[in-house]
Parts: structure tokens; C-alpha cells; sequence
């Protein structure tokens, strides 16, 4: 081999090698760029998520905290004057809206069976209730009695599963206050 060959294949070499090494840093680069604009996305998404959880939760909290001290009400008096049934049975709308509205963060964060089965017990309250209020004025001493039981037992449910999601909303809360 002679010098010029050696000097030509060491070129060529330099020449091949830059060009690779040029095409895999532009290629690496874009990938990189890329991870960086998904991770930024998903940083976005996390950040409004949890947003709106600091929006969600304490709103959950006041409205179960406003049933239950209604509910309260209720059974320890029985006086059952429209305007607290009235109340309750709006307060019972809006969470029923707010579950619908905020199903998929309440699902994701494992709050919804618990705010559902609530849902679920404050229906059957606000209806005993209700059946209770006819039988009264129909002095049905019988399902009146029967009706005082189960609405003691429903609210017994309610206070219950009121303390779980609290705690549970805490727990999430924690989570929440990790992400910020």
C-alpha cells in the first residue's frame, strides 16, 4: 500500500465515520426532543388534573358534610318540615350532578364507590324519609315506626361511609400534594 492509498482510506474513514456519527446525534436528537415534548404533555395533563382535584375534593367534602349534618337533623328531631327535606333532597341533586360531572377522577383516584354507595344510601334516606312524612300525616303508627327503624339504619350508613370517604379523600389528598 502506498501513502496516497493510506491517506485516502484514512479521509474516507474520517469522512464515513463523521457522517454516521452526525446522522445518529440528529436521530438520537429528535428522539430526544420528542421524549422531552411527551414528558412536558404529560407534566401538563398532571398539573391540570390536579388542578382540578384540589377543585373537586373539598366541594365532595362539603356537600357530604352538609348531607350528613342534615340527615342528623332529621333523626334526632324527626321533625320533618319541607324545608329541610326540600334541602336535602337538592343537596342529594347536586351530588348526584357532581358524581356525574367528575366520574372519571373520582374513579381513577378509587373515590367513586365509596361516593356512589353514599349516593346510593342518601336516596333510599331522602325516600323513607319521604314515605315517612305521608305516613304521618296519614298517623299510620305502624309504618311510622317501621319507617323511623330503617331511616336510623340508613342514617347510621350515611355517617358511616361519610367517615370512609373523608379518610379516603385525605389519602388522595396526600397523593395530590406529592404531585405538586
Amino acid at each position: 500500500m502506498n501513502l496516497e492509498n493510506i491517506i485516502v482510506s484514512f479521509i474516507t474513514s474520517g469522512i464515513v465515520s463523521t457522517t454516521f456519527g452526525l446522522i445518529i446525534r440528529y436521530h438520537y436528537k429528535k428522539k430526544l426532543e420528542k421524549f422531552k415534548a411527551n414528558i412536558e404533555i404529560k407534566k401538563g395533563v398532571e398539573v391540570n388534573l390536579t388542578r382540578k382535584r384540589l377543585i373537586i375534593y373539598p366541594k365532595i367534602a362539603e356537600l357530604l358534610y352538609r348531607i350528613r349534618n342534615m340527615a342528623r337533623e332529621i333523626v334526632t328531631s324527626f321533625n320533618l318540615d319541607s324545608v329541610i327535606v326540600t334541602e336535602i333532597d337538592n343537596q342529594k341533586m347536586v351530588l348526584i350532578e357532581y358524581i356525574y360531572k367528575n366520574g372519571l377522577i373520582l374513579q381513577e383516584d378509587g373515590l367513586f364507590n365509596h361516593i356512589h354507595r353514599y349516593k346510593n344510601i342518601l336516596i333510599t334516606f331522602t325516600e323513607f324519609v319521604k314515605d315517612l312524612q305521608y305516613f304521618l300525616k296519614r298517623k299510620d303508627e305502624k309504618e311510622i315506626t317501621n319507617l323511623k327503624s330503617k331511616i336510623n339504619l340508613k342514617y347510621e350508613e350515611i355517617n358511616s361511609e361519610y367517615q370512609n370517604i373523608i379518610d379516603s379523600l385525605k389519602s388522595a389528598e396526600k397523593m395530590v400534594g406529592d404531585v405538586k
